[in-house]
C-alpha cells in the first residue's frame, strides 16, 4: 500500500462532543486492553460513553516533532501518544497542558497500550529499536528491550504479558513487569500496521507473508495460519468465535478462530490494510476504494456503506449506535450504525490514516 507510514498530521488536535456524558476509566483491569483501543466486555465496544450533538475544537497540541497517523490512548483523564521528536508525551485530555515527555531513543510509531499504571510503547526508526514500560503518573522508564527493527505494531496486554508485533518478522511476549522475553514467534513476513488481537486465550496476529496466524497466548505455539492473497497486518478483530481481518488483496475475512477455517470473505474494490471492528452483530471497515462498509458479521452480506473522497484506513469507533469514521479526504464521520446515515462529519488540518484519534 503505497501511502503507509507517510505522516499527514502536522498537529494533534482534539475534537470534543457538545455533550459528553462520561469518558470512563480505562485502567481497572488488564482485560480491558486485550485489543487495541477496545474492550471484552459484551459489545466489544470502546469504554468510552459520549452523548451525541456535533463536534467543537478544544485545544490543539503541536510537540516539536510531528506525528504519526497513530491514536493515542486515553487513561484516567489522560492521554498518552508518541511522535517523531522522539518522545513519549502525556497530556491532560480536558486542558492539553503537557504532564511529561520522556525521551526515547528512536520515534513512535504505535498506539501505546496501558496496564495497571504503566504505558507500553515500541519505537520504530533508524538504530536500535527498544521496547518500552513506562510509570504512567511520572514518565520513568521501568524497562526496555532491544528489538532491533522497527515495532510500529500496536502494542496489547493480557494476563501479565505484552504482545506486540516487528519488522524483525518476530512477534513477541515480554513480562510486563520485568520485561523478560516470555516466548517469541518467527513468521514468514514483516508485521508493519498490524497489532494484534486475542479472544479464546488465543492471539491472532497478520503478517506481510499474506499469512494470519493463531498463537497460543501463553506459550506463543502456532495453532493455525490462514492463506490470504495479499498483506495481512491490519488491525484485526475477535467477535464471537470468529476473528476478522483486512488484506490487501481487496478482501474482509472471517475466519473460525478455533481452526483457523474460512467462514467468509467480502471483496471490496481497493486494499483493506487499516482494521477492522467487530461489535453489535456488525463489521465495520474501511478500503482504499474510498469507501466505508458496514457488513454482517455472521455471513459478511452488506448492509449498507458510504462513500468518501479519500481512502478509508483509520480504525473505526463505535459507541452507543453510532459508528465513527474518518478517511484521507480530511474529514471524520459519524453514522448511524444500522443504516449508515451520515450525522454529521468534520474537517480537520490533513488526511486521517490508520489508527489516529477521532
Amino acid at each position: 500500500m503505497n501511502k503507509r507510514g507517510i505522516v499527514l498530521l502536522l498537529m494533534f488536535t482534539v475534537l470534543l462532543f457538545s455533550f459528553v456524558s462520561a469518558i470512563e476509566s480505562q485502567s481497572q483491569d488488564t482485560s480491558e486492553f486485550v485489543k487495541i483501543g477496545r474492550t471484552l466486555d459484551t459489545q466489544n465496544d470502546y469504554a468510552a460513553k459520549l452523548e451525541h450533538a456535533g463536534l467543537e475544537k478544544v485545544w490543539s497540541y503541536t510537540p516539536s516533532g510531528s506525528l504519526n497517523a497513530y491514536s493515542p490512548i486515553a487513561v484516567d483523564g489522560w492521554l498518552y501518544f508518541g511522535a517523531n521528536d522522539l518522545n513519549l508525551h502525556r497530556v491532560n485530555a480536558t486542558t492539553g497542558i503537557v504532564n511529561w515527555s520522556r525521551a526515547l531513543n528512536i520515534s513512535v510509531k504505535s498506539t501505546p497500550a496501558y496496564a495497571n499504571g504503566t504505558v507500553y510503547v515500541g519505537t520504530a526508526g533508524a538504530g536500535q529499536n527498544q521496547f518500552y514500560a513506562v510509570n504512567a503518573t511520572t514518565g520513568a522508564i521501568l524497562w526496555n528491550y532491544t528489538v532491533g527493527e522497527w515495532v510500529d505494531s500496536s502494542s496489547l496486554v493480557y494476563n501479565g504479558l505484552v504482545y506486540f508485533g516487528s519488522r524483525q518478522n518476530q512477534t513477541y511476549a515480554l513480562n510486563t513487569s520485568t520485561g523478560a522475553n516470555a516466548w517469541n514467534f518467527t513468521l514468514g513476513g514483516e508485521v508493519w500496521f498490524g497489532s494484534p488481537s486475542l479472544g479464546q486465550d488465543l492471539l491472532f496476529l497478520g503478517s506481510r507473508d499474506d499469512q494470519f496466524y493463531a498463537l497460543n497466548a501463553s506459550t506463543g505455539v502456532k495453532l493455525w495460519n490462514f492463506s490470504a492473497g495479499g498483506d495481512a497486518d491490519s488491525v484485526s478483530s475477535y467477535y464471537q468465535g470468529i476473528v476478522y481481518f483486512g488484506s490487501d488483496d481487496n478482501n474482509v475475512y472471517a475466519v473460525n478462530a478455533s481452526n483457523g477455517s474460512k467462514v467468509w470473505n467480502y471483496s471490496t474494490g481497493g486494499d483493506v490494510g487499516g482494521g477492522v471492528v467487530a461489535s453489535r452483530g456488525l463489521v465495520f471497515v474501511g478500503s482504499d476504494d474510498n469507501w466505508f462498509y458496514a457488513l454482517n458479521a455472521s455471513n459478511g452480506t452488506q448492509l449498507w456503506n458510504y462513500s468518501t473522497e479519500g481512502d478509508v484506513n483509520a480504525l473505526a469507533l463505535v459507541t452507543n449506535g453510532l459508528v465513527y469514521f474518518s478517511s484521507e479526504d480530511d474529514r471524520c464521520y459519524a453514522a448511524n450504525l444500522t443504516n449508515g446515515s451520515v450525522l454529521w462529519s468534520y474537517g480537520v488540518p490533513g488526511a486521517i490514516t490508520y489508527q489516529s484519534a477521532m
